[in-house]
């Protein structure tokens, strides 16, 4: 295990399971400003297979925070079976993911197509999800219907209406065509709508060439504190700014990039505490509430799984949030917990959001 990288537990033990062509102009394409085409449209169903409780994590350790990478082969043993082996986790809260990434506002969903390198990576990344989801989640995706109904999607849709539409995808369709270079863009960030619809993980895309960095996809309707619809096209140091320290310089920056890209794959967690169990912590379009109005503290945490496609030279970034409500916490997390926030200082405090009101719903 790297320096640093934390301990994490299971919650409660008791619910331990086992078991090309030439290059195009660059693309910046959203959900909401993306060509009309042919795609399949297919309704949501909420027949699906029973799925089990979340899984538990409890990445705090009973010290000061410290902001460090702390990547951790994936499958390491947390105590949640096979699913802590798993890139994608879907469990009986994802009727409520689903229902709120609908909600989230379409500009958050980005993809950049600059050449024919970047479609590639595109589609082989899709490829990927795509078959990575069925292997571990076949029955889930039997509760789906098959893509066969083929409908056009009506280009002055509004764009919530057309992300709820896009949202509802199955599998797209082969393309047809439009003016140059718009359809391929269209249609990539399309596919990621229909992928998103049946996961509970947000998810970006890093490209690394030529010793620099670039975002070329976010997808991401749970952000922490963030605003990922002004990161498309940055690098990863752009990405983690507001982070202090982190990375500690340009050196660290570079050698997890290639981490990312070449080997892999990790897992990391990071963790916070809020006064709401609101999924979308947006800065400015996410709900919550005040701490003086709270009646519980959740801890908030994310697993986050880094997948490198080294012949791509890129990395798939999957971001999955949980929330536990204090009180599901056993009596010595509470105590980890309450240490780890009054031991946290300065500008780590600060950035974490830290409040003395969170101590109140720690105490026995």
């Amino acid at each position: 295990m790297p320096e640093g990288a934390p301990r994490v537990q299971p919650i409660r033990p008791e619910l331990r399971q086992r078991g090309g062509p030439a290059a195009e102009p660059t693309r910046r394409v959203g959900a909401e400003n993306r060509a009309s085409g042919c795609q399949t449209r297919l309704a949501m169903r909420e027949i699906l297979p029973p799925r089990a409780p979340s899984a538990r994590y409890f990445p705090v350790e009973p010290r000061a925070v410290q902001l460090k990478a702390g990547l951790m082969r994936l499958g390491m043993d947390f105590g949640n079976g096979v699913r802590d082996g798993q890139f994608f986790q879907i469990d009986d809260q994802w009727p409520r993911y689903l229902r709120q990434r609908l909600a989230a506002p379409a500009h958050r969903h980005l993809v950049l197509v600059r050449n024919a390198e970047d479609d590639a990576l595109h589609r082989t990344v899709q490829d990927w999800m795509r078959s990575t989801l069925a292997a571990e989640h076949g029955s889930h995706r039997a509760g789906l219907p098959p893509p066969t109904a083929v409908t056009p999607l009506e280009p002055d849709q509004s764009p919530p209406a057309r992300l709820r539409t896009l949202l509802s995808l199955g599998e797209p369709s082969s393309p047809g065509t439009t003016k140059a270079g718009e359809l391929s863009a269209a249609a990539i960030v399309d596919a990621y709508a229909a992928i998103a619809a049946q996961i509970q993980e947000d998810f970006a895309i890093l490209c690394l060439e030529d010793s620099r960095d670039t975002t070329l996809a976010l997808f991401v309707s749970f952000p922490s504190d963030w605003r990922p619809e002004r990161l498309l096209g940055a690098d990863f140091s752009e990405l983690h700014a507001p982070v202090p320290g982190f990375p500690s310089n340009a050196a660290a920056a570079a050698s997890i990039v290639t981490s990312m890209v070449e080997r892999g794959p990790y897992t990391r967690f990071v963790w916070s505490v809020h006064p709401d169990d609101e999924l979308d912590h947006h800065p400015e379009e996410g709900r919550r509430i005040k701490w003086e109005n709270a009646s519980a503290l959740w801890l908030r945490v994310e697993r986050q799984v880094l997948v490198p496609f080294a012949a791509q030279h890129a990395s798939l970034f999957l971001i999955r949030t949980y929330l536990y409500r204090h009180d599901s916490l056993t009596a010595e997390q509470r105590a980890i917990l309450r240490l780890a926030i009054e031991r946290t200082e300065g500008e780590v405090r600060s950035y974490k959001g830290f409040s003395p009101q969170a101590l109140a719903f720690l105490s026995d």
